[in-house]
């Protein structure tokens, strides 16, 4: 989870940057798109093979998979599946304000992001769809980070590989703007 929401934030933060050439300004468009989105899927890929899934729904909606069980937020209310119970939280589970923030607003990083260097990769291919790629790279929690995004002609990421002294992660978007459902567990 962390490392999505440094992707995110990774990439939105920079869009509220005020630069001046090309690759910034491409990737304000990104934030601003993905910021307008009402809707979206992310799928979480690491090295070792775990995957967290997450489907968002704006403006205060979203379920997480991973393999430990499965978390529904739905406004300030927190509903957690472990073992195949479902219960509902007392209050919002720790961090889950703050990652929800971070889906749409992320905070905190605009310093890091001041200093990334965006390079323009050119154009490419994802799955038969036309594609542009750009990386950036830059520091956060006092180390490297290099991201890798694969940008849809509508501005929004639908690929982004990230590099960090944290370790790897792959984060494939999808399903913007779709209907998704979230709604509370029965």
């Amino acid at each position: 989870m962390q490392r999505f929401a440094a992707a995110l934030v990774l990439f939105a933060a920079l869009g509220r940057a005020a630069y001046a050439d090309p690759g910034h300004d491409a990737m304000r468009a990104v934030a601003a798109a993905f910021s307008a989105a009402h809707s979206f899927r992310g799928t979480v890929i690491v090295p070792s093979g775990g995957q967290l899934q997450i489907d968002f729904v704006a403006p205060d909606r979203y379920r997480m998979r991973m393999p430990m069980g499965e978390v529904v937020v739905i406004g300030g209310t927190t509903y957690m599946n472990v073992s195949g119970q479902w219960m509902q939280l007392a209050s919002r589970a720790p961090g889950a304000k703050d990652a929800l923030a971070n889906l749409r607003a992320p905070a905190g990083t605009t310093a890091a992001l001041d200093r990334a260097k965006v390079v323009d990769l050119g154009p490419a291919m994802l799955d038969g769809r036309p594609m542009h790629r750009w990386k950036i790279e830059t520091t956060l929690d006092g180390g490297p980070v290099t991201s890798t995004m694969w940008v849809g002609r509508d501005n929004l990421p639908y690929r982004n590989e990230i590099v960090s002294n944290k370790g790897r992660a792959t984060v494939l978007y999808s399903g913007y703007n779709s209907p998704i459902a979230i709604s509370a567990p029965a």
